[in-house]
């Protein structure tokens, strides 16, 4: 790893802007450390259409760049994002040097190559926040008393105890708590 933190620089790109342009020839190997970036291809007309989307932890840049001439595929970040650069012919001569890295690097272009054609993705852990509220303002003479309400993504629970055994009274938030 060494060898990879001293030839590779770090770039910031503002959500918005370009950074890689279209018919310009890609001389680096690229990899997402956060943020997102969209990679769109640019006919001769200049309409764009989408060519695939690069999330944190992907790369880009290995295989077009073995191609070594200009793509008419322009990169743009969607939101604030951080790069990390290789030079293309560094980038191979580490591989070779490194065979851990090597497989590495191929794994994530492989998993690219298995969400595009195959339709699938790697499983990632689970995300839910849920917001618990103490209702001590209610009347108690209503039907639930007091009670906590938890929001799970965009549903409501109602929970008649603090344990998180909840039901669903049906209905979707409409906007903030």
């Amino acid at each position: 790893m060494n060898d990879v933190v001293r030839h590779a620089r770090t770039t910031q790109h503002a959500a918005g802007s370009v950074v890689h342009e279209a018919n310009a020839l890609l001389t680096t190997v690229g990899f997402v450390l956060n943020g997102r970036l969209k990679a769109v291809r640019v006919d001769i007309r200049g309409v764009e259409s989408l060519f695939r989307m690069i999330d944190r932890g992907e790369q880009y840049g290995m295989m077009v760049g073995a191609i070594a001439e200009p793509v008419p595929i322009r990169v743009i970040a969607l939101e604030p994002t951080t790069v990390l650069n290789l030079d293309y012919e560094e980038a191979m001569e580490l591989t070779l040097r490194h065979p851990d890295l090597r497989r590495l690097w191929l794994k994530t272009y492989a998993r690219l190559l298995k969400r595009h054609f195959l339709g699938t993705t790697d499983r990632r852990a689970p995300m839910m926040v849920a917001l618990f509220h103490d209702s001590y303002g209610m009347n108690q003479r209503s039907a639930l008393g007091k009670h906590r309400v938890a929001w799970h993504g965009r549903h409501r629970h109602v929970c008649r105890r603090p344990i998180p055994i909840c039901r669903t009274i049906g209905f979707r938030a409409r906007g903030p708590l």
